[in-house]
């Protein structure tokens, strides 16, 4: 196996501060409104390339801006590799931080990043958090060389458990540097192995065709497919642990002209659950959509194209509408977020467990509020429409670019005007734009059922 010597970037960190918060950083005066807008102007304009903290240290000064925090300046941090890392190091890094390397006379282990400037290290740490010391650092190099845990390939190994043990090691390498989506290709008498990393597709590694075989053959065993419809797509999943951490991954296999492909889409626990506030709404956005999704049964409808953030957005909803006096089911393929107070099922087409055919269960199931992970074809969207109208609180996904798209695609499906009208109470199209390493919402547009035109 040839592996691919290139540098992954390890995530800036998503700081979150306010834009009043952020004014006041430019220190030793603040700057205007004006002055701050102009400066955002400039960072957008630039590919935002560059995260806005290091443009508010180049301004105002590391040292200056580490004072307002009361915390050290690290002018030459630097950061070990994630495999040098300790139990704590590695807890720090899953929860969004950077350890770095500390000085002789430290008697701490320093740590920078994480979600907010100067963080509380007990909340992640609890009584560890005593060995770390939160600083401000900008690493010149926070990238460091992705190569593929230490070991033999696949082909060369003949155990079994020591194949498995070995693919599973870089399974976890892969999620662990934050990669969405994994691809296995086989073609002929060569494979590759490459990763969605920051939006980009990257080439990690080259395989020989026996490798790639080999690799294929295991996953597809832990995703239990089928033997008899082995020439057939079939989609799968599996479960994955680090530590405390778990992930799902969702796999999708389909076989090719010459050869095979598998795709593994990770899905990750979120750290805490967070609102629409917290994911860019406007503070009237999403009162409006709160107010309205509480109090008036419908179709409450989120688009955008794939790993938009649909999902995230939708659950954060249903997580603020749901109570214990209110039943909700939901029906996702599969359940990517646990959602309180819910019955959640999975799709399985195998034996008929459709979208469709779990909407028309549930309503019989006295639900309040039921929600469809995504509306794929006809059959679901009319059954989603005939439960908003039937005084449900429905809240859907759907793959669109636009909220004009999701009405062109509900008219190819035959959806009447009138019911349209009555059952549709709110469309949010959403875009992400990925940033050096911090995904955020780009663009956000809810249309409310005053400002939606039937065709």
């Amino acid at each position: 196996m040839n592996e691919v010597n290139d540098l992954l970037p390890y995530p800036f960190f998503p700081y979150e501060l306010s834009p009043e918060e952020l004014r006041n950083w430019f220190v030793p005066e603040p700057v205007g409104s004006t002055e701050f807008e102009e400066e955002l102007r400039r960072w957008r304009a630039d590919g935002e390339k560059d995260s806005l903290l290091r443009r508010i240290r180049a301004k105002a000064g590391g040292p200056a801006l580490a004072a307002s925090l009361g915390a050290r300046y690290l002018p030459q941090a630097t950061a070990p590799e994630p495999a040098a890392d300790d139990a704590s190091a590695a807890q720090l890094r899953r929860a969004g931080f950077l350890p770095l390397h500390g000085g002789r006379s430290l008697s701490r282990r320093p740590v920078t990043g994480g979600p907010c400037l100067a963080p509380t290290l007990a909340d992640v740490l609890g009584k560890n958090a005593s060995s770390w010391e939160w600083v401000l650092a900008f690493p010149d190099n926070p990238g460091i060389p992705f190569s593929l845990p230490a070991g033999r390939e696949l082909s060369n190994i003949a155990d079994e458990n020591d194949r498995r043990r070995r693919l599973r090691e870089i399974l976890l390498a892969l999620v662990r540097h934050g990669a969405s989506d994994i691809h296995v290709e086989r073609e002929d008498n060569a494979g590759r192995l490459r990763a969605h990393l920051e939006g980009k597709m990257r080439t990690l590694a080259s395989w020989d065709g026996a490798e790639a075989e080999t690799c294929l053959r295991i996953l597809k065993k832990w995703c239990r497919f089928s033997a008899a419809a082995n020439s057939l797509p079939q989609d799968g999943r599996i479960a994955i642990g680090e530590g405390e951490a778990s992930f799902h991954l969702r796999a999708s296999h389909l076989h090719t002209h010459d050869g095979e492909s598998l795709v593994l889409r990770v899905h990750r626990p979120l750290a805490k659950r967070r609102s629409l506030l917290e994911l860019g709404f406007s503070r009237e956005t999403a009162a409006k959509l709160l107010s309205r999704a509480r109090y008036e049964p419908g179709l409450f409808l989120f688009t955008g194209p794939t790993g938009s953030g649909k999902t995230t957005s939708a659950c954060a909803l249903l997580a603020a509408i749901s109570t214990e006096g209110r039943k909700l089911l939901t029906i996702e393929d599969p359940v990517e977020r646990e959602l309180p107070c819910a019955v959640q099922c999975e799709v399985d087409e195998n034996r008929g467990w459709t979208f469709a055919a779990a909407i028309r269960a549930f309503l019989r199931q006295d639900p309040d509020i039921i929600f469809v992970g995504e509306i794929r074809d006809k059959a679901t969207a009319q059954s989603t429409f005939r439960a908003a109208i039937t005084g449900h609180t429905v809240v859907a996904t759907l793959h669109a670019a636009s909220s004009e798209a999701a009405l062109e695609r509900f008219r190819a499906w035959e959806i009447p005007a009138g019911m349209l009208a009555e059952g549709l109470h709110a469309i949010v199209s959403q875009r992400l734009i990925c940033s050096g390493g911090v995904t955020h919402l780009e663009e956000m547009r809810c249309r409310f059922s005053e400002e939606i035109t039937p065709f």
